[in-house]
């Protein structure tokens, strides 16, 4: 089986990478903070003589920026470990999530206290970037035809504060 995005522009992305492309968010404020995430508006099916749908999603670019305070990190290694792509699919309301990066929040509770301790420091200093996923490496998504939401959510170090990405659709179709 092969697929077809509607904008070739996503066609070239290399996965799994982290810096800007054709396919990243364009920003243009310098004021922002926050994630912003862009995906192919329509993936098409192209289904073979040997393949059986639905098939397995693979190589589908989610391309994403953020730019966030450091101080309100968790404590990760990377952002992208504290950032979970959500996908509902709006036919059936069920939703399928994953992290971006598989997170490991495991820190003692002297690590706890010198991050606090350090959050001072660190009060004006941004953190970001780029990144280009696999859609398919992150959340299993059931390959049936349809169209899904998706955005991105961002648990801060406070656990009960979550920001949330802009939201895109993408529809799935077999031809």
């Amino acid at each position: 089986m092969e697929m077809r995005f509607d904008e070739p522009r996503f066609e070239t992305v290399s996965l799994n990478t982290f810096e800007p492309t054709e396919c990243s968010p364009k920003i243009s404020d310098p004021e922002f903070q926050g994630i912003v995430i862009d995906v192919p508006k329509k993936v098409t099916f192209e289904k073979t003589p040997d393949a059986t749908f639905p098939q397995p999603l693979m190589n589908i670019p989610i391309c994403g920026y953020y730019r966030l305070h450091a101080a309100i990190l968790p404590q990760v290694d990377n952002a992208l470990k504290a950032m979970r792509l959500v996908a509902v699919n709006l036919t059936t309301q069920k939703e399928y999530s994953g992290y971006l990066m598989e997170p490991h929040l495991k820190i003692s509770a002297g690590e706890e206290a010198a991050a606090v301790s350090r959050d001072e420091e660190i009060e004006d200093v941004l953190v970001g970037g780029y990144f280009n996923s696999d859609i398919s490496e992150i959340v299993d998504l059931p390959g049936e035809v349809g169209v899904y939401e998706m955005f991105v959510e961002f648990r801060e170090r406070n656990p009960q504060k979550i920001r949330k990405s802009n939201v895109v659709s993408i529809e799935f179709a077999k031809k």
